[in-house]
Parts: C-alpha cells; sequence; structure tokens
C-alpha cells in the first residue's frame, strides 16, 4: 500500500510540477507578449516621428524649391528690366522713362476722373476703383519692387 501511495504521491507530484511549469510557462509567454507590445508600440512611435520628420523635411524642401523658384524669377525680371540691349542711349532712356510717364498718367488719370464725373455717379466709382488699383499697382511693383544694385 505505502508503494501505491509513493507510486501516486509521486504521479501527482509529476503532475503538479507540470502542471506549475506549463502555468509559468504561460506566464512568461504572456510576459514576452507585454514585452514586445511595448517594443511594437515604441517602434510605431519612432516611425510615426521619422514619417513626421521626413513630411516635415519635404515641407521644408518645397518650401527652399519655392523660393528659389521665385528669386530666380525676380533676377530674371531684373536682368529682363535693367537689359536693354544694344540700342542707342536715347531707346535706353525713353525705356526707362517709361514706367514713371505711365505712373504719372495714372495719377492724372483718377484726379481727372475725380473732379469731372459728378460725385454720385455710378460710373464715377467704378472707374476711379479701377484706376485707384491701377496706379497703386505700378507705384508699389514699379517703385516698391525695384531695389537700387548695390
Amino acid at each position: 500500500m505505502e508503494l501505491l501511495t509513493t507510486l501516486f504521491a509521486g504521479g501527482a507530484t509529476g503532475i503538479l510540477g507540470s502542471i506549475f511549469g506549463k502555468a509559468f510557462g504561460l506566464i512568461d509567454k504572456w510576459q514576452e507578449r507585454l514585452t514586445q507590445r511595448e517594443a511594437f508600440k515604441h517602434e510605431l512611435r519612432l516611425l510615426d516621428l521619422q514619417h513626421k520628420s521626413k513630411q516635415y523635411e519635404l515641407e521644408h524642401q518645397m518650401e527652399k524649391a519655392n523660393l528659389e523658384t521665385m528669386s530666380d524669377i525676380r533676377q530674371a525680371s531684373y536682368q529682363h528690366d535693367s537689359g536693354s540691349g544694344q540700342g542707342s542711349q536715347w531707346v535706353v532712356n525713353t525705356l526707362r522713362l517709361i514706367r514713371p510717364i505711365l505712373t504719372v498718367l495714372l495719377l492724372i488719370g483718377v484726379a481727372v476722373i475725380w473732379f469731372t464725373i459728378p460725385s454720385a455717379s455710378v460710373l464715377q466709382h467704378d472707374i476711379t476703383q479701377f484706376i485707384v488699383y491701377a496706379t497703386m499697382t505700378a507705384i508699389t511693383w514699379w517703385f516698391g519692387d525695384r531695389a537700387p544694385k548695390r
């Protein structure tokens, strides 16, 4: 009987050891999954930060390209305005006077329309708005954007 008890006790202990081993194995796997989950979350955060960083870098490159393009356009505009070709000096001087003359004519046009059309007229309002717009465009673009050469 003692042999049977020892046999059953040893078997029960082996089964309990196996159960505890499996339980601890499951706990280890659960811990590994938690660790992997945290590692994956961390990796996702890093990938998201890399994505945002590349997005900011791309936006910066696009803005830089836009600024370079605008600079090239402005430089070409300056070269166009200053490059009067091989013409004689009176032609060059005449070309340089076009902007100031147009500006003065626009200012005179505003004054003429303002003083000749009755004040209550809708026509005066519309025409004056258009010529004031054209005059301000001429003044700000032609003179405000053309810095003198150094």
